[in-house]
């Protein structure tokens, strides 16, 4: 391999690293999906009714999303704590919804990095 050659390598993988050190710095805070469970005891009433709990809150009252369905409409209803916060849709649909809600609200909590300075 001849030096040109090897600075373009070079050059180029330098480029790479700076365009993806760069992306991620644009893209951000990633949030962590929800992880849903069953949550059916011989009380509910539903077909499905599935439980992500919030930041391994298992015993605290409230901190849990549920995706409860279908009703007798054929659709599913989100709710965080006793609240409804979704009321249509699919399963899917809902736990999109769910994700969707979580990530709005662990990123409005966060503040902006301040920028990065370029050392000489």
């Amino acid at each position: 391999m001849n030096d040109i050659t090897q600075l373009s390598t070079l050059y180029s993988n330098a480029i790479a690293r700076a365009e993806k050190a760069e992306e991620e710095l644009r893209t951000g805070v990633k949030v962590k999906p929800l992880e849903w469970r069953d949550g059916r005891d011989d009380k509910t009433v539903f077909a499905v009714f599935q439980i992500a709990v919030i930041l391994g809150a298992d015993n605290l009252e409230g901190l849990d999303y549920a995706v409860i369905g279908p009703d007798r409409h054929d659709l599913y209803e989100v709710v965080l704590g006793n609240r409804i916060i979704r009321s249509r849709g699919t399963e899917a649909d809902a736990k999109a919804a769910a994700q969707a809600d979580f990530d709005q609200r662990i990123l409005s909590a966060l503040v902006s990095p301040p920028p990065v300075r370029e050392t000489p």
